[in-house]
């Protein structure tokens, strides 16, 4: 699972072409939507829609919409090393396995665990033994007391899955080119010139944005950022509907 948080500290230059007046009630889709910091700070659409290819992920996600997870007894109490060793049996995305909410825990505590030392946060900082705990019942406060997220339907499938639709705002969050592995399942990576080709296509009736540090050369750039100290852009097809919304 990828840290919560990770959109928190850029999605202040983002949300302004989100919620651009033009997009007034339309349909927002984030289709990579990761925790949910970017969805849950966007307003007046008509439809929320969050997806992402983990099903752990939209579990735990579900889990905070109706209340579960605050309430859960590994949330309750303090980590203990016997809950570890049991929480270590559970991680992982195996087909094998059931999605239930426990498994969508531990696959998020330990995404910030190292095997020698303990507790990362995203920035790469070792933290106490209940920092996973800590930033679950903080998702859970910054989540839940958000419009957009309560309204949200959450969908675990591939981007691919909206490559039809017209006249709805799409927001992607793609893995980075070049820095982070990233796999769609155990044998096939992502794509990422086939993801151009589509974002072109669906530019052409949609209004398109995309997160990422570089793209291709038809590409404009209509704000820039640091993320963890990398410079990070907001990309829309040179002529689209929404690059021409956002030179309004």
């Amino acid at each position: 699972m990828s840290y919560n948080g990770g959109k928190q500290r850029s999605v202040k230059h983002i949300l302004p072409f989100l919620n651009h007046a033009a997009l007034d009630g339309k349909e927002f889709i984030d289709a990579m939507g990761g925790f949910g910091n970017v969805i849950s700070n966007v307003v007046n659409k008509r439809l929320y829609i969050l997806t992402d290819m983990n099903p752990l992920l939209i579990h735990l996600l579900k889990a905070v919409q109706s209340g579960r997870l605050e309430t859960h007894k590994y949330i309750r109490k303090k980590m203990s090393k016997a809950k570890h060793k049991r929480m270590l049996n559970w991680k992982g995305v195996n087909g094998d396995k059931p999605i239930n909410l426990k498994r969508a825990i531990a696959a998020y505590v330990y995404s910030h665990w190292n095997n020698t030392t303990g507790y990362l946060d995203m920035y790469g900082k070792f933290q106490e033994r209940d920092f996973p705990r800590n930033q679950i019942k903080y998702l859970c406060k910054t989540l839940s007391s958000k419009e957009s997220f309560k309204q949200c339907h959450l969908r675990v499938c591939s981007y691919e899955f909206f490559l039809d639709a017209e006249d709805v705002v799409l927001y992607f969050d793609p893995p980075y080119e070049g820095t982070v592995g990233y796999h769609v399942n155990r044998h096939h990576a992502f794509d990422h010139v086939n993801f151009w080709e589509n974002v072109r296509a669906l530019s052409k009736k949609n209004f398109v944005f995309v997160s990422e540090m570089k793209a291709p050369a038809d590409f404009v750039a209509v704000t820039s950022y640091t993320k963890n100290r990398r410079w990070e852009h907001l990309f829309v097809h040179g002529g689209s509907k929404a690059h021409n919304m956002a030179k309004l």
